[in-house]
């Protein structure tokens, strides 16, 4: 985890948002993100084409939930 948000800020040193924890990545590549500098538990994903993030649940808990719901 540490290795892959270390890519990520030097790969996207202009546009990864400060204060932003990778804790996993989706089939297309897109990491998925907290924001740990922000009171909220939402879970967000960055995309790698266009370099804007993008909210993908409102906590960790939904965001697992969604995940699996797509495994079925």
């Amino acid at each position: 985890v540490i290795a892959f948000n270390t890519f990520l800020r030097e790969q996207f040193a202009e546009s990864w948002p400060d204060g932003c924890f990778a804790i996993g990545n989706g089939p297309s590549g897109d990491p998925y993100f907290l924001k740990l500098n922000e009171n909220s538990p939402s879970v967000w994903s960055f995309s790698h084409e266009t370099q804007e993030p993008a909210l993908q649940a409102a906590s960790p808990e939904a965001w697992i939930i969604d995940l699996r719901s797509m495994e079925s």
